[in-house]
């Protein structure tokens, strides 16, 4: 049976980093890959794109971080690949260790 959603264990990764995310994330920089990974759908990466022309870099990085908790498979990897691909070397890193 499919899983509907990230694994607890990345999704906690996420949630105990919130915080830094949130400050050092710029959504549109990654949700490019994210759409070309399958991690996210045209539907989702617009709504990103626009949350954050419209209402900040921040609000936009929030809506990201929800939407991939409603991601399958390995969208945590891909997550991590498309960080990684953007110079986000140090977002990387902390994530990494994270337990």
């Amino acid at each position: 049976m499919a899983q509907n959603r990230m694994s607890q264990s990345d999704y906690d990764r996420i949630r105990t980093n919130y915080l830094y995310l949130l400050e050092n994330l710029q959504a549109k920089n990654i949700t490019g890959h994210l759409f070309q990974y399958d991690v996210i759908d045209h539907d989702d990466l617009e709504e990103i794109n626009l949350r954050e022309e419209n209402k900040g870099r921040k609000a936009g990085v929030e809506i990201l971080l929800s939407k991939l908790r409603w991601c399958a498979g390995d969208s945590f990897n891909l997550f991590i690949k498309s960080l990684e691909e953007n110079g986000y070397h140090e977002v990387v890193q902390t994530l990494k260790v994270s337990q």
